[in-house]
């Protein structure tokens, strides 16, 4: 009977077909919580380049709030350089930094805001001296630095992707001239960064005053070094290493000295705003050899150089060296060159270089003409 009351109570309370009453639309609508507005964006966009004006791919631009704390990041930059970034519009922001493809992070100098509108805003930005094609860098898509030329190896500069080099060299020796094609190869290592190993060498002919022509092999040289030192303001690189030079080329015909020679050096490069200033010092040791027929006794030498490179314009570079080297076997004298050469970049990874050298002491060539071409892979 109790069961039969609550069901009755209930058939009366709730009848059949009868549906529970819903709020109307307005009550719905002052129920749910009021849209945010978005907020309106913006773009900044623009060219990467280098110091002497070549567009770079492959780096983000960091833009970071003028008065906050919030960062943006761009997209990487493509192969003419160019760059977008997305931020909220009606804002002040400075570009703080640029990363590379490797992921590394460098801080840009200090500019003045980017003061952003409704509108997209053109801003383009100039690679800082620690990544691009600057008096000491090459930046990340060219694969490597503007290198030296009498300082080739010593030079704290490093290459990021693997470098061929094939040149042509010609000296005078007064009465004794040689013609030779040489090749130079220098790469990092993989899974150690910051270290630079590589390889040269090359033929050469030789003719004499007399009207003799002979050729033959030059020595091979092979080299590695290690550039262990960066300040925090990305001016300053600092580089120790190793080169040996093994007794390949032809002795009997001047092209070699038929003796083993090594040799420790220490670089440094300092990048002022338009230029750079690079210096190295070193020891070798040169062994027992010989040079057509005559006997040599080799001994320990200083060396000594020091150079500048100077972004001209646009893809430009002019170098200058002064190299000294005390003697390197008994009975022969020093050795003191000076350089004048420069480096044109006429493609993101290809470079062609040129030099003329002139001897300052007569153990010196009296002039030397180096031209070649230079591919980052």
């Amino acid at each position: 009977m109790l069961a039969l009351a609550v069901l009755l109570s209930c058939w009366f309370a709730f009848p059949a077909g009868a549906q529970q009453k819903t709020p109307p639309p307005e009550a719905q609508q002052q129920a749910q919580p009021a849209p945010v507005p978005p907020v309106p964006q913006s773009t900044v966009e623009g060219t990467v380049r280098d110091a002497v004006g070549q567009p770079v791919a492959n780096v983000r631009v960091v833009a970071r709030e003028k008065d906050g704390v919030e960062a943006f990041v761009s997209v990487p930059s493509d192969e003419e350089g160019w760059y977008f970034l997305a931020v909220p519009a009606n804002g002040s922001y400075l570009v703080v930094a640029l990363i590379s493809p490797t992921g590394g992070r460098v801080a840009m100098p200090e500019s003045e805001p980017l003061r952003v509108g409704s509108a997209k805003l053109q801003h383009d930005v100039q690679l800082p001296l620690a990544m691009g094609p600057t008096p000491r860098k090459n930046g990340v898509d060219t694969g490597g630095a503007e290198r030296l030329f009498l300082m080739f190896v010593e030079d704290p500069a490093l290459v990021d992707d693997p470098y061929l080099e094939g040149r042509v060299d010609f000296a005078d020796f007064g009465s004794v001239d040689t013609l030779g094609v040489d090749l130079i190869f220098a790469t990092q290592f993989g899974a150690l960064p910051r270290i630079e190993w590589g390889l040269a060498s090359g033929f050469a002919n030789v003719s004499r005053s007399g009207g003799s022509d002979e050729s033959g092999a030059r020595d091979l040289d092979l080299w590695g070094k290690f550039a262990f030192y960066r300040s925090a303001n990305n001016r300053t690189d600092m580089a120790f290493g190793a080169l040996l030079t093994l007794p390949t080329g032809d002795e009997a015909i001047g092209l070699g000295r038929d003796a083993l020679q090594s040799k420790l050096f220490y670089s440094a490069s300092y990048a002022f705003r338009d230029l750079a200033l690079i210096g190295s010092v070193g020891v070798r040791v040169t062994g027992n050899g010989m040079i057509g027929g005559l006997p040599l006794d080799g001994a320990i030498s200083g060396t000594a150089a020091i150079g500048v490179s100077l972004p001209l314009w646009h893809s430009i570079t002019l170098t200058t060296e002064l190299d000294y080297q005390s003697e390197r076997f008994d009975g022969f004298g020093e050795e003191s060159r000076i350089a004048f050469g420069v480096d044109w970049r006429i493609f993101a990874r290809g470079v062609f270089r040129g030099a003329v050298i002139g001897g300052l002491v007569d153990d010196s060539a009296d002039a030397r003409i180096l031209a070649g071409f230079g591919y980052s892979f």
